[in-house]
């Protein structure tokens, strides 16, 4: 197991602090350590941009962060759980950019197709069924 694969969710500041302590002595118990400079909180409330108490592991303070990047999805510090397709957007017209240029008009328009189908679509809706997409993401996932 790795430190970046382990998520904690929690629904006060004070139960994230308790878990932060059983996963320590669980580690402590592993004889391993957590790395405090790639671990990270992030909140989603109305509240995220109140300040509260600081996490601290091993004594550091670990930071409140915007947006964190997990399994190549973003999630976003929001009033509910949010996620940005930005970079999705970006890898999918590198995708179909790529397909484009490999191709140059060479192969036909059902083999391009196809290739779309087959690579291009999966990076634009990765993700996309873990969360009720607002109106602005439906529309621009759907003009991709």
């Amino acid at each position: 197991m790795y430190a970046d694969d382990l998520v904690l969710l929690s629904a006060s500041v004070s139960v994230l602090l308790k878990m932060v302590d059983v996963c320590k002595q669980e580690m402590t118990y592993l004889d391993m350590k957590f790395n405090t400079s790639k671990s990270m909180v992030l909140k989603i409330d109305r509240a995220r941009k109140n300040v509260c108490n600081n996490v601290k592991l091993y004594g550091v303070d670990l930071q409140f962060i915007s947006t964190v990047i997990y399994l190549d999805t973003y999630v976003l510090s929001a009033n509910v759980f949010k996620l940005s397709f930005v970079e999705s957007l970006s890898k999918f017209f590198r995708s179909v950019n790529s397909i484009f240029h490999k191709c140059r008009g060479v192969m036909c328009e059902k083999v391009m197709m196809h290739l779309f189908n087959s690579y291009c679509k999966l990076i634009l809706l990765y993700g996309v069924k873990s969360v009720c997409l607002s109106r602005k993401n439906r529309s621009s996932l759907s003009h991709s």
